[in-house]
């Protein structure tokens, strides 16, 4: 697990401070090798920036409550 900086755990804007909708991160790749969550804050209009490790199963998911990986199996099982 990567240590984010303490204003992204909080949900403020890299650039203003202003609070953000954590669940608005989306995933964008740079090079074909880096990924990214990225987030435009609706009050300056920057784009926020985290460079974060690609898993493919969904747990890079880094400012969102984290599930394990045996929590999303069982829950996707019980899905169908």
């Amino acid at each position: 697990m990567q240590k984010l900086p303490k204003h992204l755990v909080e949900g403020k804007c890299d650039y203003c401070a202003q609070g953000f909708d954590k669940e608005k991160w989306g995933s964008e790749w740079c090079n074909g090798d880096n990924h990214y969550k990225s987030l435009h804050c609706e009050n300056c209009g920057k784009k926020n920036w985290l460079n974060v490790k690609f898993h493919g199963s969904g747990h890079d998911c880094v400012l969102k409550k984290e599930e394990s990986e045996l929590e999303s199996v069982l829950r996707k099982v019980q899905e169908g």
